[in-house]
Parts: structure tokens; C-alpha cells; sequence
């Protein structure tokens, strides 16, 4: 049952940002590859588009 609510309680937040003109970008399209131009130190390891758009957190 755990795992339903948070189904839920994701589906819910997803709809409250939609409502407010926000777009959920899926985490695997997030750790693909990004093949632009980078800065290698801006980089631990591959260039993705989450460290593209966000750094290195």
C-alpha cells in the first residue's frame, strides 16, 4: 500500500505544477548523455543534461 500513496501523492504534485505551467522532465532523459559543447571541469565524470541544466550538485 506504501508504494500506492506515493504513486499518488506524485501524480498529485505532477498536476499542482502542471496547473501552474510547469513541465515534470522524466530522470532517466535527465541522466542521458549531453553531446554540447562543455566545460570538462564542470564535470566528475560524463556531461549529462542534469549537470547541463543544474551543475553538479
Amino acid at each position: 500500500m506504501p508504494r500506492r500513496k506515493g504513486n499518488w501523492i506524485l501524480a498529485t504534485v505532477e498536476r499542482a505544477l502542471a496547473e501552474f505551467g510547469y513541465v515534470s522532465v522524466p530522470e532517466d532523459l535527465l541522466e542521458s548523455d549531453y553531446e554540447g559543447p562543455t566545460a570538462p571541469e564542470c564535470f566528475e565524470s560524463r556531461p549529462t543534461w542534469w549537470a547541463r541544466f543544474f551543475g553538479t550538485m
